[in-house]
């Protein structure tokens, strides 16, 4: 199942899968059958706007990836924010609350809290196989020490499983213009299936970050292979979620 969601500002949409996917059904007499849990693959573009992709109409750029996923999928366009900014937006996605319900969890920068509990922690407590690459909840502060008791110990996003990069100027790396951070999204997401994943059902989180990088990174290549990687027997219980981001709206 492939879900784009086109954010003007947010989306009030991921509480609702998380209760869909941890809540018992009805119970019957019959023995029930085996329920095969959906995986989840959740790239977040930031700063980009909701118009820039050529899926929209938009002259120049060109995002095939980012462009099948949404023909092959559910195209959300009328979906709104709770805030203006990214990282309250994302402590909102995360929790699904209001971000002023989250305190200094829904500022920006500010300490997150270990009582306000991501919906990623919930499927790891639930049998998932969690991980990110990239930005993840940030920029948010997590506990340096025991003195931050209050403090949330790890990201909000999940955990780094591992730290891929590009090296400039070998043959590996395929970035194609300047100012593409060094992160290797397709390797990192591969160890995570690999290493970390196991038979376990999955969430993944990604962010490819900026217009720049959509442009050029996820063009053909990356978000690509990862696509493909997912083409496998178990691609039918797959949901990808790809959701835009931008501060300011065209």
């Amino acid at each position: 199942m492939l879900i784009i969601i086109k954010m003007k500002r947010y989306i009030h949409f991921l509480l609702l899968l998380v209760f869909m996917l941890l809540s018992p059904g009805c119970k019957d007499n019959k023995q029930p059958a085996e329920v095969r849990r959906p995986n989840i693959l959740f790239a977040i573009s930031d700063d980009q706007s909701f118009a820039h992709t050529s899926f929209a109409g938009c002259k120049f750029v060109n995002t095939p990836a980012f462009d099948r996923i949404a023909n092959e999928g559910v195209y959300f366009n009328n979906c709104f924010a709770g805030s203006p900014g990214c990282a309250p937006s994302r402590s909102t996605i995360v929790t699904g609350r209001y971000h002023w319900q989250n305190e200094q969890s829904g500022q920006h920068a500010a300490p997150w809290l270990k009582k306000h509990v991501p919906f990623i922690d919930l499927l790891e407590t639930n049998g998932y196989r969690t991980g990110r690459t990239g930005k993840g909840v940030s920029p948010f502060q997590y506990a340096r020490d025991e003195n931050d008791s209050l403090w949330r110990k790890t990201d909000a996003g999940g955990i780094t499983h591992s730290d891929i990069l590009y090296e400039k100027g070998t043959p590996g790396d395929e970035r194609t213009a300047g100012g593409i951070g060094p992160v290797n999204y397709f390797e990192n997401f591969k160890y995570f299936m690999e290493n970390v994943r196991q038979e376990e059902p999955f969430f993944s989180g990604m962010e490819p970050m900026s217009l720049t990088a959509l442009m050029n990174r996820i063009r053909g290549n990356e978000m690509e292979r990862i696509w493909r990687m997912l083409r496998s027997p178990d691609s039918s219980r797959t949901m990808t979620l790809y959701v835009e981001t931008c501060w300011i709206t065209p």
